[in-house]
């Protein structure tokens, strides 16, 4: 057996070293290259999600209250209203009411605000807060679509803050984004039920109940049980009580989910 003998001081190596370090530099190429390959095709693409912070957009449309503050468009369209920040949109409403002294559930309205949309769903931010409603004369001509009767429904997904999820964040959902979304949702921000087939419930709570009485089950998967009524082709699902959730870890939520099915 030969056995190269090598001194560091030398002009060159041995050829066999020489051989050996350009095959372990070839190799470690080539194992870096697939490595990043791999990590390439595994990642996700971007959500087609968008919130246009800085600039404000304003719709047309009939204003609805109930069962959450809603505007209708001229095409149809639901458009969900949030406060500026982390805040719900109903104490925007109530304090325009009471300057005006008007009430707008029902009529027609021009808001302006920051839209936040993904996969065809709109939220818009009031940003302008009671400056981003404005009163239409004359009035509204549209009949709300709602379902004559309530229907069980169980199924398994995730609680989500709507206005992050749609577009305000990435990634808006999970255990990474469980702080935020219960800060959204104490603030009044409607809570959102993403399936894991894809379809989204606006979630409405008994009187009895409170975001806090939900608020463990945010950002996690659960199982929902409750009474679900269709109105102006949005699904509003309303939970009687904490018994109506069980917490599983089957279901992950996926972010290129399609929602928006009637």
């Amino acid at each position: 057996m030969k056995d190269d003998f090598f001194i560091g001081w030398q002009e060159s190596p041995p050829k066999v070293y020489i051989k050996s370090a350009k095959l372990f530099f070839v190799f470690t190429l080539a194992l870096s290259a697939v490595i990043v390959c791999i990590y390439i095709v595994a990642q996700k693409g971007y959500k087609n999600s968008r919130y246009k912070i800085g600039e404000i957009t304003a719709i047309q449309g009939t204003f609805y209250a109930h069962p959450k503050p809603n505007l209708v468009t001229q095409e149809e369209k639901v458009i969900f209203l949030t406060g500026k920040g982390k805040f719900g949109a109903e104490q925007t409403i109530a304090n325009w009411e009471q300057e005006n002294s008007n009430k707008l559930d029902g009529k027609q309205v021009t808001l302006q605000g920051t839209t936040a949309s993904y996969n065809g769903v709109t939220f818009l931010e009031l940003a302008l807060q009671e400056a981003s409603i404005a009163l239409i004369d004359g009035n509204t001509t549209r009949k709300r679509d709602i379902s004559n009767k309530s229907i069980p429904l169980e199924l398994s997904g995730e609680l989500v803050d709507p206005k992050c999820y749609f577009g305000a964040m990435k990634p808006g959902f999970g255990k990474i984004h469980k702080s935020c979304a219960i800060r959204c949702l104490s603030g009044g921000i409607p809570p959102v039920l993403v399936s894991e087939k894809g379809d989204y419930h606006m979630v409405l709570l008994q009187e009895n109940m409170t975001i806090e009485d939900i608020a463990k089950y945010v950002g996690k998967n659960a199982d929902f049980s409750g009474m679900v009524k269709i109105i102006d082709g949005i699904s509003y699902l309303t939970l009687d009580n904490t018994d109506s959730i069980v917490l599983n870890d089957k279901i992950r939520l996926d972010q290129a989910i399609t929602l928006c099915k009637n």
